[in-house]
């Protein structure tokens, strides 16, 4: 029997398959998309957070804030004005780092919709979906919010978060904090933006 790439059919040396077979095959390992791995999304909970005047205003009502997460991989809180630099991810796209921290009374899933936007035009998106902790506090860290447009430009930075099932309805369900930046809530949904930097 023959071995495939090594000989020829009277069992003569064919090192030219051989070569070939194994340039494909080292091709194949190097070509494509490189550059460093980028962390995943992760989600911790903390019954410390729960505390946090700053965050829970009514233990018995929802409420977000939004970040980035920091070289830690710990949520920061964005201020307003705040530079986030942008990241070029392996396969050509560009992101930068989006993060909240979300108190429930109730666990659930929830579903997060994340915007970067320059008036009605939306320069950058990200969704997510997390699990929340009930009477606890949920911080998810490494979102991506992908860029639409190059850097650097100003827009404002949002997100929108509906518990699993829930539509809008009345107001007043839950709050949204920031340092500067305006929020509003609904039932089912929180909302909360930042106006940025994107370098």
């Amino acid at each position: 029997m023959m071995a495939l790439g090594a000989r020829g059919f009277r069992g003569r040396a064919v090192p030219w398959i051989g070569i070939g077979i194994f340039t494909w095959f080292s091709m194949g390992l190097t070509c494509g998309p490189s550059g460093p791995n980028l962390p995943g999304e992760s989600v911790t909970c903390s019954d410390a957070g729960a505390m946090d005047p700053a965050l829970v205003a009514d233990p018995a009502k929802p409420a977000i804030d939004l970040g980035t997460t920091d070289d830690a991989g710990g949520f920061q809180r964005v201020m307003p004005g705040q530079a986030l630099s942008h990241i070029d991810g392996p396969q050509g796209g560009s992101h930068v780092w989006a993060a909240v921290r979300l108190y429930a009374p109730v666990g659930g899933d929830w579903r997060l919709d994340f915007a970067l936007t320059q008036g009605a035009t939306k320069v950058g998106v990200g969704t997510s979906y997390m699990f929340a902790c009930a009477g606890a506090v949920a911080e998810l860290n490494y979102v991506r919010v992908f860029l639409q447009g190059s850097a650097p430009f100003d827009a404002t930075l949002s997100v929108d978060a509906n518990p699993a099932g829930w539509g809008s309805g009345p107001t007043s369900s839950g709050s949204s904090s920031g340092a500067g930046g305006s929020g509003s809530s609904e039932m089912g949904r929180l909302h909360i933006e930042i106006p940025v930097r994107i370098e």
